[in-house]
Parts: C-alpha cells; structure tokens; sequence
C-alpha cells in the first residue's frame, strides 16, 4: 500500500472518529480491507485511553462468553 492510501484510509477514519466525538467521550474504531496482496488495517481511537481499552477488553470478553456459550448449546442439540 502507498503512503497516500495509507494516510487517505487514515484521515478518512479521523474525520469519522471527530464527528463522533461530538457525542461520545471516547470513540474507539477498527477498519480493515482485503486487497489482492494484503489485509490492510486501520485502528484508531479518541478520548480515555483506559476507558476506551476497558471497554474493547469487555468487548472481547462478552463474545468470548457468547461463543462458548452458544458451542455448549450446540453440543447439547
């Protein structure tokens, strides 16, 4: 990927992250794209780094939870 696409796909999502930030205290946002050689990811985020950090690891510990609960239904049918 060229450094314009990249700054394009950054400035892209730091408009996004500013318009959101209008109504939240901390905006947390990840972004990716296929393209024929690469994944091509974008992670950025405004406000708390700690609250916004909390929130991700809840985040992942809730669908943790709901996979395994939903493979224990699974196993159970």
């Amino acid at each position: 990927m060229s450094k314009e696409s990249e700054d394009a796909d950054i400035q892209r999502v730091q408009k996004h992250i500013d318009a959101l930030r209008e109504f939240f205290d901390t905006v947390q946002v990840f972004c990716s794209r296929q393209e024929p050689d690469d994944t091509i990811s974008v992670q950025m985020g405004s406000g708390n780094w700690h609250a916004r950090y909390g929130q991700v690891s809840e985040w992942v510990l809730r669908e943790e939870q709901r996979s395994r609960n939903k493979a224990r239904r699974e196993d159970q049918d």
